[in-house]
Parts: C-alpha cells; sequence; structure tokens
C-alpha cells in the first residue's frame, strides 16, 4: 500500500507533464497551420496566367472585321452574348474550341470566369431562353481558324502558334495575348 502512495503522486506528475506537452505540440501545431495559411502554402498562387502569358492566346477576327482592339469588359461582353453586333452594326459570331480542349478550358476561365462545364451549361441556357445563337464550336484549331476566315463578323480564340495570314489578331486593352478578364 505505501508504494501505491508513493506511485500515486509520481504517475499525477507524469500526467501534468504529458498535458505540458502536448500543449506545447498543440501550439507549434497551431502556429504552423497559422504560417501555412498566410503565406499561402494551402492556396498557392494561380498558375494558370502564368501559362496563359507564356503560350499567348490571342483573340481572332476575319480579316474584313474593322476592329483592331477590345477592352476586357467588351471581350466579357461579346463571350457572354451580352454584346451582339460590331461598332459596323454586323452580327458578332461567336467561334469557340469545345470545353474539354485546352484552349475552350481557357476561354471558360479567363473569359468568362468559369469552368468549362459552367460555360457549356451557361451557353445552353443562353440559347434556350433565346438570347443568343449558339455558338459555332470546334475540336480543332483548324477548324475554327477556317470558320473565322471565312464568315464575316466572326470571333474566336486559339493558341499563338496557329495564327496565320488569313486571320486578325486583335489586341485586348493593348495586349495581344489574353491574361485574365474579370
Amino acid at each position: 500500500m505505501l508504494n501505491l502512495c508513493m506511485w500515486q503522486p509520481y504517475r499525477s506528475q507524469s500526467v501534468f507533464k504529458m498535458k505540458e506537452n502536448m500543449l506545447k505540440i498543440l501550439r507549434h501545431i497551431t502556429f504552423l497551420f497559422s504560417f501555412v495559411l498566410c503565406y499561402g502554402f494551402i492556396n498557392p498562387p494561380d498558375t494558370k496566367q502564368d501559362f496563359c502569358a507564356a503560350t499567348s492566346i490571342p483573340v481572332i477576327v476575319n480579316l474584313s472585321n474593322p476592329t483592331n482592339d477590345l477592352t476586357k469588359k467588351q471581350l466579357k461582353g461579346i463571350f457572354k452574348g451580352e454584346v451582339l453586333r460590331w461598332p459596323d452594326k454586323k452580327k458578332i459570331i461567336l467561334a469557340v474550341m469545345k470545353s474539354s480542349t485546352p484552349i475552350g478550358k481557357i476561354t471558360a476561365e479567363k473569359i468568362l470566369n468559369m469552368s468549362a462545364n459552367d460555360m457549356d451549361q451557361y451557353y445552353l441556357m443562353q440559347v434556350f431562353q433565346g438570347k443568343i445563337t449558339a455558338p459555332k464550336t470546334f475540336e480543332s484549331t483548324e477548324d475554327l481558324k477556317n470558320f473565322v476566315a471565312n464568315t464575316q463578323g466572326a470571333i474566336g480564340i486559339i493558341d499563338q502558334s496557329n495564327l496565320s495570314n488569313n486571320l486578325k489578331a486583335i489586341k485586348i486593352d493593348g495586349s495581344e495575348a489574353i491574361s485574365s478578364v474579370k
């Protein structure tokens, strides 16, 4: 019995030390977690914008289109179906890559600020409500380029490597590449 009584204070002292050590560990974990949150290691910076700038995504129109530049707001309005005519009163015809393609995803994210699936649903809803004509969708950039080259009022987005002489790249806020349209 004497041994048990002597053990009891030692045991409680050990539990106290364990609690103290656990509190120290929790403080360290809390510090590390707050550090990670503050410096953005959990949510790293958006690298898609850097990808766009590196690959240079031009907006293209038919050569007969007199428009040479647009603002980001105008471009977004065109792709959302809010702007239906060019300044020369010709009808705007959207030519977009399918949302399953890399350029289609960039179009959705950088111009419409939505996911590729949301872009598809948005266009379906707008067409169903009679607000816009369905955009022409393409699986290959060659088909999109040919459509824009042969269709007055057409506008599309391709990657820089597919730009050709029978198309005109228009500037967006003075730049030939899309970075982010908000």
